[in-house]
């Protein structure tokens, strides 16, 4: 769970469940996977990513989520960042992933397999 105010906070889940709460009630939002989901950051309202099973990543723009590239097809289990150019994504074998603002950037080396 993740929240940039009390009338601004997401949830992540089973089958790519994500909820949204704006204050006043919790609402489903599609996110076109059926990848449990399980961990979301984000450094405003428009700029929040969603990770799980299968190297999944996610990017909401305050509209809608997006699909990213990983280049793995390992577990993502936290996202965490200080800023929208100062992202991490840690997962399963080592994985850990950087992105400047610009690239994600695996920082130990080739993610190849899974």
């Amino acid at each position: 769970m993740w929240g940039s105010s009390t009338g601004d906070t997401f949830a992540v889940g089973y089958l790519g469940t994500i909820v949204h709460y704006d204050g006043t009630a919790w609402r489903s939002q599609p996110t076109g996977t059926t990848s449990c989901l399980l961990g979301v950051w984000g450094s405003g309202s428009d700029d929040v990513y969603a990770v799980g099973d299968g190297g999944t990543i996610l990017h909401y723009d305050g509209k809608s989520w997006s699909a990213i590239d990983s280049g793995t097809e390992y577990g993502l289990y936290s996202v965490w960042g200080t800023a929208a150019g100062n992202v991490f994504i840690a997962g399963a074998c080592s994985v850990l992933l950087h992105y400047d603002g610009k690239t994600w950037t695996s920082l130990m080396g080739d993610l190849e397999g899974a």
